[in-house]
């Protein structure tokens, strides 16, 4: 991921970051696992003989906290009832992406184990796991969809990236990419040489949102989307 404009980044996520401190919900938690720290959030009265989906999402360079999280909000959760499970990493260990095509990277393969400790803790329904991540976080998205094909229910990136090569096993998940057309720091050729890759090939499920005139900073845009939320739990995967 590029590096430059980030202290711009970090300023303006610490901000939102402060004001979301003191409202997080009674049923977040926090816990660590050697470097990796994380947040955990049950669905309020869950009933532990149901199954619910688990959202992980994968934060931005620097912005590791559980902020731009609507998962949390009591409206949505009143529609789509899930864990979310949010583990950050430093900037002083790894990114999410391995950047390459044999291995995740090691805060990636700490947070996966995590994860898999918590589905066999936790009532979740293996066959709705959804992964959503922003920048960095994006880019371990398309990581992910590669390396674990069969792990994910369907995804979402945003002004994230990926390699092209990867896109034969993406395309075996549901994903919506998005890009601005202005975004320094991640260029939209990022997204979108995967994405027509994934269109080459005759994907299906597969969703590209450009917003011209647009930068890097389109979180907050994308997650206005009508259906962003509806979109993904929508899609579940056979079970095993």
């Amino acid at each position: 991921m590029k590096r430059f404009g980030f202290a711009f980044i970090f300023l303006s996520l610490f901000a939102v970051t402060c004001l979301h401190a003191q409202t997080m919900p009674q049923t977040y938690s926090e816990a660590r696992l050697g470097k990796l720290e994380y947040g955990f959030y049950t669905p309020e009265n869950f009933d532990k003989t149901k199954s619910y989906p688990l959202v992980m999402f994968l934060h931005g360079w620097s912005a590791n906290q559980p902020v731009y999280l609507e998962w949390y909000n009591s409206e949505m959760q009143a529609k789509h009832p899930c864990f979310v499970f949010t583990p950050r990493t430093p900037t002083t260990w790894a990114d999410w992406s391995g950047w390459n095509d044999t291995s995740l990277s090691e805060s990636m393969r700490a947070a996966i184990h995590v994860l898999d400790s918590l589905i066999h803790k936790y009532p979740v329904d293996t066959t709705r796991l959804y992964v959503y991540g922003i920048s960095m976080g994006g880019e371990g998205v398309s990581d992910l969809l590669h390396k674990l094909p069969d792990k994910f229910s369907a995804a979402i990136s945003i002004c994230g990236g990926g390699q092209e090569g990867w896109a034969e096993n993406i395309a075996k998940t549901p994903f919506w990419m998005f890009h601005g057309s202005d975004d320094k720091i991640n260029t939209p050729d990022m997204t979108e040489r995967v994405y027509n890759r994934l269109i080459e090939i005759g994907a299906k499920q597969m969703k590209y949102t450009n917003y011209p005139g647009y930068g890097h900073e389109i979180w907050d845009k994308a997650q206005s989307e009508p259906d962003f939320y509806d979109w993904m739990f929508q899609y579940t995967k056979p079970k095993k």
